[in-house]
C-alpha cells in the first residue's frame, strides 16, 4: 500500500535544487523525504497498539519498518512496511485459501470489519509530513548552500 504525497508551488525550492548537482540534489530530497516519513511510522505503530491492539497489534507494530522503494529518475520513495518474513502473519481459511492478515485487518474480510490503523495514520499526518519535508528540504539546500 502506498501513499503519495505531492509538494506544489515550491518554485523556488525547485530551482535552487536544479542548480545543485544531481548526486547532491538525490542525497537531499532522500533525507527529507525519509524524515517526513518518520511520524507516519509512529502514528501507524501507535494505531496498530490501539487500534487493533492484543498479540496481532504488538506484532504489527514491531515489525513496521521505513523502506526505500524503487524510483523512476527524479522520484524518490519511502514507504512504511511491514515484514512480510513474519509467518504469524499468513493463515488458511477453512477452504484452504492463504490470506495475508495484515491487509485483512486494514481493508475488513467476510467476517470482520476493516481497521484502517495505516489508512488513518497517514491522513492524521499528511500536513505534519508535508511539513517537517519542506523543512528539511529547506535546511539541506542551507548546508550545501554554506558548503557544509
Amino acid at each position: 500500500m502506498d501513499f503519495f504525497v505531492r509538494l506544489d508551488g515550491a518554485k523556488e525550492l525547485e530551482k535552487k535544487l536544479a542548480s545543485l548537482e544531481s548526486k547532491v540534489s538525490k542525497k537531499v530530497v532522500r533525507k527529507a523525504v525519509r524524515m517526513a516519513q518518520k511520524p507516519v511510522l509512529a502514528k501507524i505503530k501507535a494505531n496498530a497498539l490501539s487500534m487493533v491492539g492484543g498479540e496481532m497489534g504488538s506484532l504489527l507494530a514491531k515489525n513496521l519498518k521505513l523502506k526505500a522503494g524503487k524510483q523512476k529518475k527524479g522520484s524518490y520513495r519511502i514507504c512504511v512496511q511491514i515484514r512480510e518474513e513474519v509467518e504469524a502473519f499468513v493463515d488458511n481459511s477453512a477452504a484452504g485459501v492463504q490470506y495475508y492478515i495484515p491487509a485483512a485487518i486494514e481493508f475488513g474480510h467476510d467476517a470482520a470489519a476493516a481497521i484502517p490503523f495505516m489508512r488513518s495514520a497517514h491522513k492524521s499526518t499528511k500536513k505534519t509530513t508535508e511539513n517537517i519535508f519542506t523543512h528539511e528540504l529547506k535546511l539541506g539546500i542551507d548546508s550545501i548552500a554554506k558548503g557544509k
